[in-house]
């Protein structure tokens, strides 16, 4: 798999990598689907009710398909029935770049756990060619530190606040849509970070950080919130840092606007503060790029993987569902699914690089024109 990938140009070696705007060939995306089952039967196993038809053939042992409480489980008292896929890969600038590195199982809310482990696979295998990773913006602040950690940029946008956190109304005038839900965010994620003070004439001159909507501004000490009319802190570098014990640690050195002269502040993107009860990670509030606004060119490469599992569901004879309810029987299905697209993105490669696809692509030419000439 990784010499198919690295021969169809992605996630090769390519030179330092560009953390700021990352190059698409470098990056790879990763998320998970359902599946709908087989049949519509479906047993509750937190009530132990069944439901559906409950006729079978020898009258007694009805086939249903697992119930699987994921990410609706909140919207759906009886979960999502079916089968539960993550996959990872990764998707070049031409259409036909397109290779899957990796594809999992999972259960019980896990798609997260299970698309950390699709990833840390991937660092493993291609190393310092994984520059960057996209991901929905559900991925919660500790996993997001987790790939910084790995020494890759995490490409995930801000999640907008809940009205019983801390938060700040976005003007309607800046609200944008989340992926591809159609309504904006109402409510940005306010958190007071740090105050930083510097010397100024016989006095000091004071400056309240704080995280909004993703993004690091500055205000006021007297303040008690910032507003988008806040100033935003410019950052002038961005890098990764290892210390002397092979940690890494992503690092931003930004600028405070003050009256008196700009002053330097520098932000540990991977690092952690105390919360009431125990660390947290500073991803949860400030995102290292903030996509919408810095970089919008890069939800493109989010959606990569939507348009994977189009594909696969497209792809099934069954209309989408599951073509088994034994959960290692369809899984084999989809690995079959993920050899099927590795294999039409290193035909189309071959035919333009080997020789023997050269002769052959000129043969299909030659027979085309002798058409076109009778």
């Amino acid at each position: 798999m990784k010499a198919l990938t690295l021969d169809v140009g992605l996630l090769g070696p390519s030179g330092p990598a560009n953390l700021v705007s990352p190059n698409r060939a470098n990056t790879g995306y990763c998320d998970g689907t359902t599946f709908t089952p087989l049949t519509d039967n479906w047993f509750d196993g937190r009530t132990g009710e069944f439901h559906g038809n409950t006729r079978s053939k020898d009258g007694l042992n009805p086939r249903w398909a697992a119930t699987f409480y994921g990410k609706n489980a909140e919207r759906d008292k009886n979960g999502s029935r079916g089968l539960p896929i993550a996959l990872m890969g990764a998707h070049g600038e031409l259409r036909w770049q397109r290779v899957v590195t990796g594809v999992s199982m999972y259960f019980d809310r896990n798609e997260t756990g299970a698309s950390m482990g699709l990833f840390h696979q991937a660092v493993e295998i291609y190393g310092a060619g994984l520059h960057a990773f996209a991901y929905d913006r559900l991925l919660a602040g500790k996993f997001i530190r987790e790939v910084m950690l790995a020494g890759v940029m995490p490409l995930v946008e801000m999640k907008g606040a809940s009205p019983h956190d801390p938060h700040v109304a976005v003007p309607e005038g800046l609200q944008y849509k989340l992926g591809n839900k159609s309504q904006p965010k109402p409510l940005a994620i306010a958190r007071a970070l740090e105050t930083i003070t510097h010397p100024v004439g016989g006095g000091r001159c004071a400056h309240q950080i704080w995280a909004l909507d993703g993004m690091l501004r500055s205000c006021p000490p007297d303040e008690h919130r910032p507003n988008f009319d806040s100033d935003i802190l410019q950052r002038s570098d961005l890098r990764f840092h290892e210390d002397a014990n092979g940690s890494r640690s992503l690092v931003g050195h930004y600028e405070v606007p003050c009256r008196h002269g700009d002053v330097k502040f520098r932000f540990d993107h991977s690092g952690q503060r105390m919360g009431s009860s125990h660390e947290c990670a500073l991803a949860d509030w400030v995102r290292p790029i903030h996509i919408p606004l810095e970089a919008p060119h890069l939800r493109g490469f989010r959606v990569d993987v939507e348009s994977v599992f189009r594909t696969a569901k497209g792809a099934e004879t069954l209309f989408g569902r599951a073509s088994s309810l034994e959960p290692d029987f369809f899984l084999l299905d989809i690995v079959g699914f993920a050899l099927w697209q590795n294999a039409i993105a290193w035909d189309v490669h071959a035919s333009q690089h080997t020789v023997c696809g050269q002769h052959c692509a000129a043969a299909v030419a030659r027979k085309a024109n002798r058409s076109a000439q009778s």
